[in-house]
């Protein structure tokens, strides 16, 4: 489905505050570090910013343009099929697994809008107008939603943002607190001071929001739980579970997201194990 224009706004801001970060990043350091000589560390200070650059760029287009998860056509919904008239056990056997979820009357879960059954974790979002593979949320800073496919894709996107800011928040520190103490009729005052100071100031808020998104999604992985999920009440899962059952343990829940390969964990490339349509449970 292709997204209305107006839903980009909110991406380009996030572009022009990367941009905007950059400039002011290499005129009040790379650039004072050359013209005073220490051309070592102003090469270093600008690898080091390029590398940020291409790492966040990199797996911020990644969570865009990867789609989450569309349902096989193999689950369309057929005609005359309803939640009414179809029984778990008949699609426990034409898929081969044991359905988790089902709706409030134990039946099978299906999207009226999609006309698709749905698989266990699976959502339909509205803004997408689709139905998604373990959806997590809808994210307006990507224009899209984050599920099983480009999860591992937003987490590595939250960590490379993390580790980046608090770089430029170290190594910048002094600088902005220098133009912070400028006073306005001190000759050295003036507007690039001030767009290092506010700069500054704007990119501690947005890492201390990151840090807490970061660390909530991490909880959120260890616990083999989404944000859909741990905000719905467990109503829709088969009676026979107790708890949660996708939850296997921190390192079965860590996998299930960043791979079996340690090597790949924290690289943005895919990794995920399954396809998205079956999960398994501390029962099998």
């Amino acid at each position: 489905m292709k997204r209305p224009w107006y839903t980009w706004t909110v991406v380009c801001l996030v572009c022009a505050l990367m941009a905007w970060t950059c400039i002011t990043y290499f005129y009040h350091l790379v650039v004072p570090l050359y013209l005073e000589g220490e051309l070592i560390s102003a090469l270093a200070t600008l690898l080091a910013l390029l590398t940020a650059i291409v790492a966040i760029s990199y797996s911020y287009n990644l969570c865009i343009k990867t789609d989450p998860g569309n349902i096989p056509s193999s689950w369309a919904l057929k005609e005359g099929h309803t939640s009414n008239n179809i029984s778990s056990e008949s699609l426990n056997r034409r898929h081969q697994r044991q359905f988790i979820e089902t709706d409030r009357n134990g039946a099978v879960r299906i999207c009226r809008k999609c006309r698709v059954y749905k698989p266990d974790r699976s959502h339909h979002c509205s803004k997408c107008n689709k139905c998604v593979l373990k959806m997590d949320h809808h994210c307006i800073w990507f224009n899209n939603c984050i599920g099983f496919h480009n999860y591992k894709y937003f987490m590595i996107f939250l960590l490379y943002t993390l580790v980046s800011l608090t770089v430029y928040l170290l190594t910048i520190g002094r600088r902005a607190l220098d133009a912070f103490l400028t006073k306005p009729t001190d000759p050295k005052f003036n507007a690039f001071g001030v767009n290092l100071f506010v700069n500054y100031l704007f990119m501690m808020m947005i890492e201390l929001g990151v840090l807490i998104f970061l660390l909530y999604h991490i909880k959120l992985i260890l616990f083999g739980t989404t944000t859909l999920e741990s905000l719905e009440k467990s109503d829709k899962l088969n009676m026979q579970y107790d708890g949660n059952p996708y939850d296997l343990g921190y390192y079965g829940n860590w996998i299930a997201v960043f791979g079996k390969k340690s090597s790949y964990w924290f690289l943005p490339v895919s990794s995920v194990i399954g396809d998205g349509t079956h999960f398994h449970t501390l029962n099998e």
